[in-house]
């Protein structure tokens, strides 16, 4: 069956390269057999409850969307070990028709196992019910043959400065303080700002851009929902191809690792970002977690403290060394100043 005898009523923000995707729309065919599911698979699906969890999915031009009971979308598989969030994975190698999915993300990643905490999103996920897989010319679609417009990846420029932002934990303000960087940037400089890790969001990349940032890039861009799951060598990939694309495009490049330092490939990120020397910012939330993060840098001489919950005071004291403050103009410049010594 094809695809445009349904009314989409979303197609989300995993679909980065629109204007490819409906270059081929006409011919897109709905694989409704049994198919060996991979991360990044495209899929038709109707949503049968959306009373609990997001009840809303992100779209392509990152707008949100309010699901509706029997609505169909076209989404992602992928997984998400969110440590704040949803849970969730694909499980089974095959799924088939008929299937119940989970909204494992606001961007709409869908996996066939999810846990909720019962205090969050009513303690359910979206469900919807697989309609098919998106094939064209005879094989299913998955996002990487629509995003990676970067094929041809351009020769690095090593003259740019690296920044790496990593956090203790989800939800503990990296966006906010690269979008501050990229506010407070040194004159007549070009800034690009990257997500490497985590859960994919368009929301995120266009909040770099209403910062001043001049370019931006995350791996969905590259073909990849999420970077749960996924190797050692595809991440060192995607966080050096990344790397290059933002060389050429910026004096400064601002790496935000998503989620804690423990997932997703945010070790491996971590051993790169040393390796080429890059200023690492640890956005922490308490002097504990910060404690771990100073372990995890192992005697690494480029690195700093920010925050903004806690008392950056007590904060400060407990660790014996300056924590600089997120949200203060006069502390992020001084953190310029830091990267340009």
């Amino acid at each position: 069956m094809e695809l445009n005898k349904y009314k989409i009523a979303a197609f989300t923000s995993c679909i980065r390269n629109i204007s490819f995707f409906k270059t081929i729309y006409e011919d897109i065919k709905i694989k409704d057999k049994s198919n060996k599911a991979q991360s990044g698979d495209l899929v038709l699906l109707r949503i049968t409850d959306c009373n609990s969890g997001y009840g809303i999915v992100e779209d392509y031009s990152a707008e949100n969307v309010k699901l509706n009971k029997g609505d169909y979308i076209v989404t992602t598989l992928g997984n998400r070990f969110s440590g704040t969030n949803v849970y969730g994975e694909l499980l089974k190698s095959k799924i088939s028709k008929g299937d119940l999915l989970f909204q494992l993300s606001i961007s709409g990643i869908y996996g066939n196992y999810a846990f909720v905490e019962n205090f969050h999103n009513n303690g359910k996920a979206t469900e919807a019910e697989l309609i098919g897989f998106l094939e064209y010319n005879q094989k299913v679609l998955n996002i990487k043959d629509i995003n990676n417009v970067f094929n041809n990846i351009p020769k690095q420029n090593n003259k740019s400065k690296n920044i790496f932002v990593f956090g203790t934990s989800a939800e503990v303000g990296k966006t906010t303080f690269v979008c501050n960087l990229a506010k407070t940037k040194p004159n007549n400089s070009k800034i690009s700002c990257a997500k490497v890790c985590g859960t994919g969001r368009l929301k995120d990349k266009n909040n770099y851009l209403k910062s001043n940032c001049n370019f931006a890039i995350d791996y969905v861009d590259l073909g990849y929902p999420t970077t749960y799951k996924q190797s050692v060598e595809t991440i060192k990939n995607i966080i050096k191809n990344i790397e290059i694309i933002s060389s050429n495009n910026a004096d400064y490049c601002i790496y935000e690792v998503g989620g804690d330092m423990l997932e997703g490939g945010a070790d491996t990120i971590l051993e790169f970002a040393k390796s080429i020397n890059a200023y690492i910012f640890i956005v922490v939330n308490d002097a504990m977690g910060a404690l771990y993060a100073r372990q995890l840098l192992d005697n690494y001489k480029y690195y700093v403290f920010v925050a903004w919950k806690p008392n950056i005071k007590a904060l400060s004291e407990r660790l014996n060394e300056k924590v600089y403050n997120i949200y203060s103009t006069k502390d992020v410049k001084k953190l310029w100043e830091l990267i340009n010594e």
